[in-house]
């Protein structure tokens, strides 16, 4: 239930350049709002919410008359602390706001659509901005981003068509889905070394972003980030695959047999969907991570090689397919893949083919891990260095082709480091075990 109540706030307005003192008091008009707890109040024609113990700005959508906004820090002793949820959304009119460093938090689409706002400052107090809530602002040319914020959320400036530039404080470490997206005046940006992050579509379409610099820090570079814009057709043209911090961002719709390079330690989300005319692909032992639907619809892949065998696999079954089908009751299509997929026997390879349905081959002995690698003396290969192992290096020697040594046995053995398996490394061994010697 509301009811309506007028008061006078005594004090005196102060403002001096267009700024409001904090120090003074001013009259209002309020609306009790019983349900939500809060009182609507009027100040210079914008709508504001006065809780207990802070005051958000409400909702003055579409408000023609509003050209310049000076947020006031208090109200009634109160510290405006929040802009609301759309509370400036389509004020077309207006062109500049000053926000103090009483707020701390910016809500979704609060200035969105303000086609004539030019510049923006956030203030360090504020924390978060949540999605959309600058974009659509075309005419925005000036943007200063607060220090405190640690991530860019959806949208946020989404179709800012007005920016040239953007300097990212080096507070965030995350570029969210859709953040620049259609900025087509963007030419330039620079992201600190604290991003690990760059979302789904977040420069996308950002058709004049010629420069980009991005840190070692970013692990993670998701689905179209960089789509649609001149840096990305560049990188494209430099070779076959656009790979960043060992990261393989984008396939350049590449064609036939490839080889992913061993320099790459992650395959991103994406980065051969829809290659059609992709037909074998061979992954090293380097890749420890397959993004989500990063070999999606590549109608004519017949065969894929992991070669490490605790490869991280995006758990779908669209990551590896040729096309999509639906199933009785299922609501969603699953990926379907015809082809084979080779790996090592009990290896995330196999689970995943298994677990989808898919065809397997194995392509032979699963190699030892790196702590069997480093294992010295261990012969017989049951990582630990015991008299077992003098015994199987005598009887090597005695007879090879009865009693062999794996590649890997073979290795292990030669504890001189002498480039070849001897009575005097079965010695040794012998020593450890008998606590002669502390190590070999």
């Amino acid at each position: 239930m509301k009811k309506f109540m007028s008061f006078v706030l005594t004090g005196a307005i102060a403002l001096s350049m267009g700024v409001f003192c904090p120090a003074s008091a001013f009259s209002t008009v309020a609306e009790e709002n019983v349900e939500n707890d809060f009182t609507e109040v009027t100040y210079e024609n914008v709508k504001y919410k006065k809780y207990a113990d802070h005051v958000e700005v409400g909702e003055n959508i579409s408000n023609k008359e509003l050209t310049e906004v000076v947020i006031p820090a208090e109200i009634d002793g109160l510290p405006v602390k929040v802009i609301g949820d759309g509370a400036f959304l389509s004020c077309d009119a207006l062109k500049s706001v000053s926000i103090p460093d009483s707020v701390t938090s910016i809500e979704s689409y609060a200035f969105s659509c303000c086609s004539n706002l030019t510049a923006i400052n956030i203030p360090d107090s504020v924390n978060f901005i949540s999605m959309y809530a600058f974009s659509r602002c075309g005419s925005l040319k000036s943007v200063t981003i607060s220090n405190s914020i640690t991530s860019l959320s959806w949208g946020v400036f989404a179709g800012c068509s007005g920016l040239t530039s953007i300097v990212i404080p080096d507070s965030v470490t995350e570029i969210e889905q859709n953040a620049f997206i259609n900025c087509s005046g963007l030419k330039s940006v620079t992201i600190p070394n604290s991003v690990t992050t760059i979302g789904v579509n977040a420069f996308m379409y950002c058709t004049s972003l010629e420069t980009v610099e991005i840190p070692d820090s970013v692990t993670r570079i998701e689905y179209s980030a960089f789509e649609g814009t001149p840096w990305l057709e560049k990188k494209r043209k430099e070779g076959s695959f656009f790979i960043v911090n060992d990261l393989l961002v984008d396939g350049n719709n590449c064609e036939g047999d490839i080889i992913i390079p061993d320099s790459v330690t992650k395959i991103g989300q994406n980065a051969f969907s829809g290659y059609e005319n992709l037909e074998s692909v061979t992954i090293p032992a380097s890749v420890t991570e397959i993004g989500e639907s990063a070999f999606s619809y590549c109608a004519n892949l017949k065969s894929i090689t992991i070669e490490n065998p605790e490869c991280e696999i995006y758990d779908n079954s669209f990551t590896i397919s040729n096309t999509s089908e639906f199933k009785p009751l299922s609501p969603l299509p699953d990926g379907v893949f015809n082809g084979t997929i080779y790996g090592y026997p009990n290896s995330t390879a196999q689970a995943y083919a298994e677990k989808y349905g898919y065809k397997f081959e194995t392509i032979g002995e699963q190699p030892p891990t790196e702590e069997t690698e480093a294992l010295k003396g261990d012969a017989n290969g049951d990582n630990s260095v015991t008299i077992a192992d003098t015994v199987a290096i005598l009887q090597y020697l005695a007879n090879p082709d009865e009693y062999p040594l794996s590649e890997q046995g073979a290795k292990n053995s030669d504890v001189l480091g002498d480039d070849g398996v001897n009575t005097e490394d079965a010695l040794q061994i012998q020593k450890l075990d008998a606590g002669v010697i502390d190590k070999l």
